[in-house]
Formats: structure tokens, C-alpha cells, sequence
């Protein structure tokens, strides 16, 4: 006989519910705002956004967050689709799709919004002080952009901001916490 148990769906926080969660409000935005957000996705990188593995300790957190992978793998690919190779499926999980340019240079992120659009994105810790990762991130997205004939990419950083215009487009240096709170 087996055990008995509930089963429910539950979804991490965004980091826009996150910060609603620990009353942190970025609208309007001041100084004192930008500094709470920044702080609070220090939290949010750490600590992840599942309610369930908030306030345990880390090695338990871990654990959670493992079982939860695996779980939404084996739920949501294999057996969905019937996957005939489920360890090779977990295996190809672990690694990141990206898009591969003409000249094999890699764009780190690709998606569709829910209107059909599609966006690029690159993705590093800090440009700034490092002009040779500036001009790789840079490169690599100019060209998936004119590519794809995307006027617009994204290069997702721990708290950089700025704007390049090439000749693909524009392309936003965003730092992760502004974002993840865009829409």
C-alpha cells in the first residue's frame, strides 16, 4: 500500500512577485527603490524563487531545487511526449540551446514572446572593465540579429546599463534585476 499524499501546482515567483512578497515596490522609481530591488535580487539569485525553499537551510534548498528539475524534466518532456530515452532527454537538459551564428559565434538566448516576436540576448557577469568580452557579446549579437532581421537585443548583465547602436539595430545593456521586472 502506498502512502497518501495532496499534489498541487506551484509556481516560483517571478521577481516582480518576489519583490511584492518581501513589500519592496520599484514603482516610482527613486534611488531608495533601485537600491531595495538590487539588494533584494542578490536574495532572489541566491535563494531562487520557490516559496517552498525559502526560509531552509542551504543544503536542503539544493535538494529542492534538484528534485523540482527532475521533476519538471521527466513531467513536462518525457513523459508528455512519450521520450523513448529519458536519461538521454535529462542529459540535454542540463545544457543550454542557443543560436548559432553563420560565422559560429553564439547568442546565448533565443525566444518568442506572446505576441510571436522573437528576441536575442547575451548574457555576462560585467562588460565595463573588460572591453574584449564587450566586443563578443557585442559581435555575436549583432550578427544573430541581422540574421534573424531583429532590430532590437538585449545583453543581460549583473548591474550594467547601457545603449549600442550597430548596424543590426539597437542593442540594451540591462542589468538582470531591471530585466527580469520588464515585460
Amino acid at each position: 500500500m502506498r502512502g497518501r499524499s495532496l499534489s498541487w501546482e506551484l509556481f516560483p515567483f517571478s521577481f516582480a512577485e518576489f519583490l511584492d512578497y518581501k513589500g519592496i515596490q520599484v514603482r516610482p522609481e527613486t534611488s531608495r527603490n533601485r537600491l531595495l530591488a538590487q539588494k533584494a535580487f542578490e536574495e532572489y539569485w541566491e535563494k531562487g524563487g520557490f516559496p517552498e525553499a525559502r526560509n531552509v537551510p542551504e543544503r536542503v534548498r539544493v535538494m529542492i531545487h534538484q528534485e523540482y528539475f527532475r521533476t519538471m524534466v521527466y513531467r513536462d518532456i518525457v513523459e508528455r511526449h512519450d521520450a523513448m530515452h529519458p536519461q538521454a532527454v535529462m542529459d540535454l537538459a542540463f545544457r543550454l540551446v542557443n543560436y548559432p551564428t553563420q560565422s559560429g559565434r553564439e547568442v546565448d538566448f533565443i525566444w518568442q514572446d506572446a505576441e510571436g516576436k522573437r528576441h536575442l540576448a547575451q548574457v555576462c557577469e560585467r562588460m565595463a572593465a573588460h572591453p574584449e568580452t564587450q566586443r563578443r557579446e557585442v559581435t555575436a549579437l549583432t550578427e544573430g540579429m541581422q540574421e534573424m532581421k531583429i532590430k532590437e537585443g538585449f545583453i543581460v548583465t549583473r548591474s550594467e546599463a547601457q545603449e549600442f547602436k550597430t548596424p543590426a539595430g539597437r542593442i540594451q545593456t540591462v542589468p538582470v534585476w531591471k530585466f527580469l521586472l520588464s515585460e
